[in-house]
């Protein structure tokens, strides 16, 4: 794969120590960070396959949406906006699913990773694939990386997975995780706990013990739902709570206290008015040391596959609702859509410029809009006003795959 050397660039390495180099470089070898530093220590005969002037602009470890609903792009902007939420899945999102043929969910999800992969996303969490062999064909062709789990659910006079279809399902995944590694990650989950059979909960469970595979699934709907996720056999360190809105506090607490992580999706929960800053509680679950991240949730409300404008979006919303400039900084934010979000998924190779880590990189530049160079804080800018019109370039294994707008041809 060789070697990419980003250079003169301000590197938010997103580590616990939160580093930032003013004037720094990365050096990608082989699709892993081999190196960054300071742009005064880098050798004066350093070589590179090839090689990214950054230019002052802003460098950021590749974006993640850690909860992604992709084939709900055919009704993006078609759903009433003054329905509540249970109405939406009535009138909406179960009549898609159920109608869901593969070349429109297949066309449909290569839809939106093209156009997330634009605004800086490198890594796009997907739970709820129905027709999973159509879809990674298209997901091939896009270069994203996809963390990808299939519809599983036990709405018995709707939507019926049966148990043997799920693990069918998940397999296939983990097959195409096997042929393109670092590329498909898979993820067991179901679209919510209640509505699961105990024997398909039971069943995913035994497979992502044995594969130790993250799971993931809505919360929120009754109490206790946790008691159910352990009695079905799952570790919940390796749990990602979904829609964390809605879940009674107590159990959010004691699902932290056991390790699970926490994704929320603020443009799907706002456009509900579920109240994501009053009642959202990731700064607290943070502070308890919990794993949280953010996603674009589904487009069946009005939503933006812009996952910076997500994470600004959210950033003001707890300050805001908490009458509190403190609750949360644009580290937090930040972090919530890289560091920690990769964290929640089980990546250890994503979400932070360390070496070792996958070589996915975002270059934000506002002059590319006629703004000046970024002069403060790289984190606040990023985060408040850096996004899909500030993208310079994508970079995902060393390989840049979008330049100025464009999506690079991979040879």
């Amino acid at each position: 794969m060789g070697k990419l050397l980003i250079k003169h660039g301000t590197i938010v390495s997103m580590s616990s120590e939160r580093g930032v180099i003013k004037d720094g470089y990365l050096l990608v070898e082989d699709g892993l960070i081999s190196e960054l530093g300071d742009v005064c220590d880098l050798p004066l005969l350093a070589s590179s396959d090839a090689l990214i002037d950054a230019d002052g602009s802003v460098v950021i470890p590749g974006i993640i949406d850690a909860h992604a609903h992709p084939a709900e792009y055919m009704i993006r902007e078609v759903a009433d906006e003054l329905l509540d939420g249970e109405a939406r899945v009535r009138r909406w999102i179960l009549p898609l699913y159920e109608n869901m043929t593969p070349d429109v969910e297949a066309m449909a999800t290569r839809m939106f990773l093209e156009e997330a992969a634009s605004c800086g996303t490198t890594v796009v969490a997907d739970p709820m694939m129905m027709n999973v062999g159509s879809v990674l064909e298209e997901v091939a062709k896009v270069n994203v990386r996809v963390v990808a789990g299939a519809l599983s659910w036990s709405l018995r006079d709707r939507i019926y997975t049966e148990p043997k279809d799920a693990l069918a399902a998940l397999r296939r995944i983990e097959d195409e995780s096997s042929r393109r590694r670092e590329m498909v990650i898979p993820l067991a989950s179901a679209v919510d706990v209640v509505n699961s059979s105990y024997e398909l909960l039971e069943t995913l469970a035994v497979e992502a013990n044995k594969k130790g595979l993250i799971f993931t699934s809505h919360f929120g709907f009754s109490r206790n739902e946790l008691d159910l996720v352990r009695k079905a056999g799952f570790d919940v360190e390796r749990v990602l709570i979904a829609r964390v809105v809605g879940m009674p506090v107590e159990d959010a607490v004691k699902a932290a206290g056991e390790g699970a992580g926490f994704v929320a999706c603020p443009y799907t929960c706002m456009s509900n008015g579920g109240g994501l800053g009053r009642r959202g509680m990731l700064p607290e679950l943070s502070q308890l040391g919990a794993r949280v991240a953010l996603g674009s949730g589904g487009l069946s409300s009005p939503g933006s596959t812009d996952m910076l404008r997500v994470a600004g979006l959210a950033a003001l919303a707890f300050k805001d609702s908490r009458f509190s400039t403190s609750v949360v900084d644009a580290w937090w934010a930040l972090s919530a859509v890289t560091a920690q979000a990769a964290d929640a998924l089980g990546l250890d190779k994503a979400g932070r410029f360390d070496e070792g880590s996958w070589g996915d990189a975002v270059i934000l530049d506002p002059r590319l809009r006629g703004s000046g160079s970024v002069v403060g804080d790289p984190l606040i800018y990023a985060v408040y006003r850096g996004g899909c019109h500030h993208v310079k370039h994508v970079i995902i294994g060393g390989r840049t795959i979008l330049e100025y707008g464009k999506f690079v041809k991979q040879r």
